[in-house]
């Protein structure tokens, strides 16, 4: 926590957000190996394998009417795009870019 606490506030990142940001990196990682260790959980209780649950998954998105879920029949194939490890590298950079978009104008202690 120290060495995180440092490198944030040593980036400008206010007193805060850097102290909330390590929590906020925790609990990432530990929904990710949760969910990686749980493998994907099937919305039928049979035993499906990962490929036939995001079909699943999909169809269903799909069969809502557009109307009135305009946003997921636009945005369907991103929904579903990528694997596992994209997806992480994805939200840590969402995660990253979001601190970054607080940091002041100069640093608030040395790293």
């Amino acid at each position: 926590m120290e060495w995180i606490l440092a490198l944030l506030r040593g980036a400008g990142v206010p007193d805060p957000i850097a102290a909330y940001a390590g929590d906020l990196a925790g609990l990432y990682l530990g929904a990710h190996a949760l969910e990686d260790a749980m493998g994907p959980q099937s919305p039928t209780g049979e035993p499906l394998s990962g490929e036939e649950i995001g079909r699943l998954i999909r169809g269903y998105f799909e069969s809502l009417p557009a109307d009135r879920f305009p946003n997921i029949h636009e945005t369907i194939d991103e929904l579903f795009a990528g694997d596992a490890d994209e997806r992480f590298r994805l939200g840590l950079e969402i995660i990253v870019r979001g601190l970054a978009s607080y940091i002041e104008d100069g640093p608030s202690s040395e790293v």
